[in-house]
């Protein structure tokens, strides 16, 4: 029987560790792919979630404020008019400082926390809220 020898494969330790970097490169390779598919699902998690938010904010613009009514926010809501409550936190809202956090309060449309700034009508009721809120503050 013939043993077929090869003279440019490494034999004993040479060969044994010639196999190690093998494995070691394939397991580095596997883990950059690993990676790279990780980053590209989180990436799409994050675009889904600012498409999501963003057509939320689409529909708040479409939204206005009528009036306010015993310490809610009367909004027109797709034709419907709707009360709702303000969310803001006491502690950092007092009198002095009301003029301009009053942007920064919130109300829950669409499932989320808007701020009232961005909804249409809050320039021509501002000053009312303002006067209304230092009244209960």
């Amino acid at each position: 029987m013939r043993k077929n020898v090869s003279k440019d494969k490494p034999k004993g330790k040479d060969f044994g560790k010639l196999k190690k970097m093998r494995k070691s490169k394939r397991i580095e390779e596997t883990k950059k792919f690993n990676a790279a598919t990780e980053n590209k699902r989180q990436n799409a998690e994050a675009r889904k979630e600012r498409r999501e938010k963003k057509a939320v904010e689409e529909k708040a613009l479409n939204v206005k404020i009528v009036g306010f009514r015993k310490g809610m926010l009367l909004v027109d809501v797709e034709g419907e008019i709707e009360k709702r409550a303000f969310i803001f936190s006491r502690k950092k809202v007092r009198k002095d400082n009301l003029s301009r956090k009053i942007g920064d309060f919130e109300i829950k449309l669409y499932g989320t926390n808007v701020k009232i700034e961005t909804l249409e009508g809050y320039e021509e009721i501002k000053e009312q809220l303002i006067w209304e809120f230092e009244e209960i503050l």
